[in-house]
């Protein structure tokens, strides 16, 4: 059920039944209510308030309580939707009344927009390398500014891609809905070359559409298709063989060098430039390296990497 009045909340939604709730069932003459309608809201509400306290997210629940909760909420949704617009649409309520309620006026002054059945004027702006159109619209109206006319939401937009214009829109296919201007399309490698027909019209926010515009032509890059890049790959001097693994193909996989470590008095002279070494933090901006440098050299024993941390605290570098 539409939620238009309320909270999505349900905790929020009951917080605004049980007042409005109240002040009906104290004068329910007074907003134009019966003596059973006001009765039957507030009994509706204050199951709810029960089966909330039982159900609610606050409670210690079960799938029980949650569907009672759920049930009475539905039931009070119910009477409080009925109560709200038989008050709203009651003119012997005044105005004063329904907004203390918290029940908002029925504007007069609102008359239902006109839609323009003008047809659109569309406009090919350029065609980019990257094989798109790129098209702009704007009102049929003579000497209006507006990008669309008064009551139109969008533009919907058909294409007929072929080797001449065509001039029927009933054999073109639906490009899409666009409500801003200019925009793109865009075609494949087959297309190019062929000509491009565009016919566009309005739409309004309650499903009315417009008349067709003149055909629009417009042809896809000149030339034939080019073909797609192919996928960068190293050359087979790149493979660096490890270690009892056979180097991959050149073919399947990109390959590249790691870059070179910098010599030691490079990385000393880094290594004084930032300051002081903190205490626990290792110096290096290699350590998983100089680990197994070190454990190549015979340097440090077999040991795990925390062990070795903590051994080259106080070792010099």
């Amino acid at each position: 059920m539409s939620r238009a009045n309320l909270p999505r909340q349900q905790s929020q939604a009951l917080a605004t039944m049980i007042p409005f709730a109240a002040n009906i069932s104290a004068d329910p003459t007074r907003y134009g209510l019966s003596i059973q309608d006001a009765a039957d809201l507030q009994a509706a509400v204050d199951a709810l308030v029960v089966a909330y306290a039982a159900g609610g997210p606050q409670a210690s629940r079960t799938r029980a309580d949650v569907a009672g909760k759920d049930a009475a909420f539905e039931v009070a949704e119910r009477a409080y939707r009925r109560c709200y617009s038989l008050i709203k649409w009651n003119e012997a309520v005044s105005q004063t009344d329904k907004v203390a309620l918290g029940v908002r006026p029925v504007n007069r002054s609102r008359v239902k927009a006109a839609f323009d059945r003008t047809a659109p004027v569309l406009h090919i702006v350029r065609i980019t390398l990257a094989r798109q159109h790129v098209l702009k619209y704007r009102d049929g109206a003579v000497d209006s500014g507006r990008r669309k006319p008064r009551g139109a939401t969008q533009l919907q937009l058909f294409s007929y891609v072929g080797n001449g214009v065509m001039r029927d829109p009933g054999d073109a296919r639906l490009c899409g809905c666009f409500t801003r201007s200019p925009f793109t399309i865009g075609y494949d490698f087959k297309d190019a070359g062929k000509q491009a027909t565009y016919f566009a019209r309005w739409v309004s926010g309650r499903g009315e559409f417009s008349a067709f515009s003149p055909p629009s032509a417009c042809s896809s890059p000149a030339g034939s298709p080019r073909p797609p890049p192919e996928p960068l790959v190293s050359p087979a001097s790149s493979c660096r063989p490890t270690a009892n693994r056979r180097p991959p193909s050149p073919v399947t996989r990109l390959h590249f060098r790691a870059p070179p470590l910098p010599p030691r008095a490079a990385r000393t002279t880094a290594w004084a430039r930032r300051g002081p070494q903190r205490p626990g933090v290792p110096r290096s901006n290699f350590p998983n390296r100089q680990f197994r440098d070190a454990r190549a050299g015979g340097a440090i024993p077999r040991t795990g990497r925390r062990e070795f941390e903590r051994g080259r605290e106080a070792r010099p570098l």
